[in-house]
């Protein structure tokens, strides 16, 4: 009998640990000290729809971070190619794989919002084989029954789309700002919010440099006060940051 208890603990701790291990060693080639993050939003997150119209239209106190990293990529990739291969590493990397298991055994639609309630949702994306390198999901996606594509917008399609004279601009920092945005949540629930992800690109810059953002806000719809579990907290900026470097690591490696 104990032999029957060991050999599948044993096997067990082994899988989980080869998990972890591997994962890091995917992950680690995008260090931690080249990514800055931050316990808030930019103001172009907070004042978007998405998030005050649809998530948070009641403008209660939220939990909010973001995290960011600049580098160098091809300069003839488009934004559109740049969120596409984010998206596909976030969503289908190994970080993600054992969400992804829990939600498709779950098999529901988790996401409600009354200003979503009469827009069907277009494509249901249960596996990450189905995300595509090239081209984000559009709008109205849904991703394992959890993630829903609510706004996708592609400023530039490269370089050469971004502003580089300056004499006949009065901002020299001018950036162009390509995004998608997924809720996730219910707004009858007790968790509500979204993930941004952003690539911004400076005209000042000309090396083929662009900055990949992750921005995202939570809340309980139902309460007017933020989310008090810094258990959840904690858990959530750590495994943010991974999920983060899987999806910086998918853009560089692809």
């Amino acid at each position: 009998m104990s032999k029957l208890i060991t050999y599948p603990l044993a096997f067990g701790v082994t899988a989980v640990s080869s998990y972890f291990l591997f994962t890091w060693n995917q992950i680690s080639t995008i260090p931690r000290s080249q990514i800055s993050v931050s316990r808030s939003t930019p103001e172009t997150f907070r004042t978007s729809r998405s998030n005050a119209s649809i998530i948070n239209p009641n403008a209660y106190p939220a939990n909010n971070s973001s995290r960011s990293i600049t580098l160098r990529v091809e300069r003839d990739l488009s934004d559109e190619v740049l969120l596409a291969r984010f998206v596909k590493g976030f969503f289908g990397g190994y970080v993600f794989a054992p969400e992804s298991i829990v939600l498709r055994a779950m098999n529901k639609d988790m996401v409600k919002y009354s200003a979503l309630q009469n827009t069907p949702v277009k494509t249901d994306i249960w596996h990450h084989s189905l995300l595509s390198s090239i081209t984000p999901p559009q709008s109205d996606s849904l991703l394992f029954g959890a993630f829903r594509v609510i706004d996708y917008h592609i400023e530039c399609s490269g370089p050469s789309d971004v502003v580089h004279d300056k004499s006949t601009s009065t901002d020299n920092h001018h950036e162009s700002h390509s995004y998608i945005d997924f809720a996730f949540g219910r707004e009858d629930g007790r968790l509500a919010g979204m993930h941004r992800f952003s690539i911004i690109r400076h005209a000042a810059d000309e090396e083929g440099k662009v900055t990949i953002e992750f921005s995202d806000t939570a809340l309980n719809p139902r309460a007017q006060r933020p989310l008090e579990s810094k258990l959840f907290m904690s858990f959530h900026m750590v495994y943010a940051m991974c999920l983060f470097r899987d999806g910086v690591r998918s853009v560089k490696d692809a």
